[in-house]
Order: C-alpha cells, then structure tokens, then sequence
C-alpha cells in the first residue's frame, strides 16, 4: 500500500478513516487541525503567486500604466500585499484559540501523537515515509523557532498587530517592520511543514510541483486576462 496522492486542485478536507476508527480526540483533533492549515496555506500560495505575477510583469505594468485602471490595479497589489501580511501571521497565532503552526508541529511530535501515526502507517505500509517526514518535520520545527524565519514571523505579526490590524498611535519601533520576502521566507517553509505533515499525520502525498504550476497557470491567466482589457480600453480612449 501507499500514501493516497491528493491532486493539488482537489484538496479533501476529508480525515483519513482510520484515525475515525482508531485515534483517540487527540488524534483526530490534529487531524482537523491539520486540514484547516492545508486548506489556509493553499489560499495563501494562490494569493502570494497571484502577488507575483501582478508585481512582476512589465508587460501588465506597461499595458496598466497606460490605461485607466492604473490607479485601481494598485488598490489591488497593496490589498493582495496586506491580505498575506495579516493571513500568514495568523496562521503562527499566540492566542490559545487560533491557529499556530508551531503549536500544532509541537503537538505532532509529542510521542503519544507519534505513537500513533505509526500505527497509521504501519496499517498502509507507508513506515519507510511516515519516517522520513517526521524527521523533516523535527528539522522544521526549529527552524521556524529560530533564525531568519522565526525573525520573519515575528515582523508579519508586528506589523499586522501595528499597521494593518488596527493603527497603533504609539507603535513599537524597536523591532523591524516586515518587507516582502518576510512573506516569501514564511510562506515558503509553511509550505514545505504543511506537505510533510500530510504525510505524517494524513497519509497523503499532496503533489507540490502540480500545485505549483496550477497555481503559476491560473495567476498568469487572471494577469493576461486584465493586461489585454487593458490594451483594448487604451486604445479605446485614443480614437
């Protein structure tokens, strides 16, 4: 047997039957858990590749620039650029009742949890994987505790919880304010935590570079779809 291949536009929020049958409230809470944080980092990634097509075409900016939607194209980029700020620093929420990224690696690698995800793998034949995941997972877990992705997480909460979450009069100045590859540096590593652990707590291989391409296909179809409304409005207004 094998671990179920999830195709990367048909992500299920289904739990995997046996831990419905064998895990204990723990279990299947992670499981839910886990679903949810698939579900938030597959609508972050669409949003970060819509963010880079939109950002780094010369050809959308040129046709953009010399249209009438110039203005309301950037309205666009900087609500794109807050929704991620705001959405990936709440997937590493210190609040008990959110969603921490960090709490929920913690929690998979407890021994009890880990207890029985081997026993989840032990039943599919999948021991050799389940393995190899969980020790990518224990090498993430520091990582995202520390050094530049930890520093990363901290500068998208402050500047969610100073700038964007509500307008701080009296903002705190003694750390960074979070730039752009804050989110590329934390979205990317959410990405590489959330794929190994739906192998390890989902038996489920979620097929990173189809999602990729997916999601590269459908932002540079939204990006095209607009540069040529944009060519036909400017030469519209021209005649």
């Amino acid at each position: 047997m094998s671990s179920e291949l999830v195709r990367a536009d048909k992500i299920s929020m289904l739990m995997p039957k046996f831990t419905e049958k064998f895990g204990t409230d723990k279990d299947i809470s992670l499981a839910r858990e886990l679903l949810l944080i698939t579900r938030e980092t597959r609508v972050l990634l669409g949003q970060l590749f819509l963010l880079r097509a939109m950002s780094r075409s010369k050809q959308f900016a040129d046709a953009c620039n010399r249209s009438a939607a110039k203005a309301g194209a950037g309205i666009v980029v900087s609500t794109l650029m807050r929704t991620l700020v705001v959405s990936t620093a709440a997937l590493f929420d210190e609040d008990r009742r959110a969603i921490d990224v960090r709490r929920f690696l913690k929690s998979t690698l407890r021994n009890d949890r880990l207890e029985f995800l081997r026993q989840l793998h032990a039943f599919h034949g999948t021991s050799e994987q389940a393995a190899t995941s969980a020790q990518r997972l224990i090498k993430y877990n520091r990582t995202i505790r520390r050094g530049k992705v930890s520093e990363a997480i901290n500068a998208l909460a402050r500047t969610r919880n100073t700038n964007i979450a509500h307008f701080d009069m009296q903002p705190d100045i003694t750390g960074r304010t979070a730039i752009v590859r804050d989110i590329d540096h934390v979205i990317s590593a959410t990405a590489i935590v959330v794929g190994e652990a739906n192998l390890l707590v989902l038996n489920r291989k979620v097929h990173g570079p189809e999602l990729r391409k997916i999601l590269r296909k459908d932002a540079s179809g939204f990006v095209d779809t607009l540069r040529r409304g944009f060519s036909i409005d400017s030469t519209a207004r021209t005649q």
